[in-house]
This record gives structure tokens, sequence and C-alpha cells, in this order.
């Protein structure tokens, strides 16, 4: 029997929220927390390698996100393989979650 793995919402929760407030301002936060349940469920639940790698990107943001989102969001935007990738993976669940929910919802979040 397969041991359970521990959550990767400690790393990956602070930096998702951060991500949707700033991508999709005009959610309220009961949406948002929804939005960055669904992301830290869909990470928990890639295959093992996947998983160890965003635990490794997402720990590195984490620990960025101790020095402000404004420093966080440019260190993710750096042009190093992964790291980049990461915000595009967070961001693209997000997007897809909040327009699978909420169909009406524009890029904006208006309705």
């Amino acid at each position: 029997m397969r041991a359970e793995r521990p959550s990767c919402r400690p790393l990956v929760a602070p930096f998702a929220l951060h991500l949707v407030a700033h991508d999709i301002p005009a959610l309220d936060r009961a949406q948002r927390d929804h939005v960055v349940e669904r992301i830290v469920r869909r990470i928990d639940r890639m295959p093992s390698l996947s998983f160890a790698g965003v635990i490794v990107i997402s720990g590195v943001l984490r620990a960025a996100l101790l020095l402000g989102w404004s420093f966080t969001r440019r260190f993710a935007g750096l042009p190093i393989p992964l790291l980049s990738e990461y915000p595009r993976l967070v961001r693209s669940l997000a997007l897809a979650e909040t327009w699978e929910r909420w169909p009406a919802t524009s890029a904006s979040a208006a309705p």
C-alpha cells in the first residue's frame, strides 16, 4: 500500500492566493479561497516526479514571498527554466477553475 504524501498546501497556497488576487482581482475572498483550494488539490494529485518538482519550485517561491509579492513576481518572471513555468501552471489552473465554476466571469472577474 502506498504511503500518503503530505499536501503541497503550505508551499503552494500562499503564492496561488497572491497570483489569483493579482490576476483576477474582482473575485471575492470566498471565490479566491475556492480557486486556491482546487489548485492545491490538483497539484496534490500530480504524479510523483512532477509533484516533487512543483514542491521544490514552490518552496523557492514561498521563500521569495518573505521579501514581498512584487519581488516574488519579478523573480518568478526571470527566464530560468522551470521557475518561470510555475506561475503559468498556477495561473492556468486558476483560470480553468474560475471559468469552469463561474463561466460568466470576464478576465477582470466582472460578471
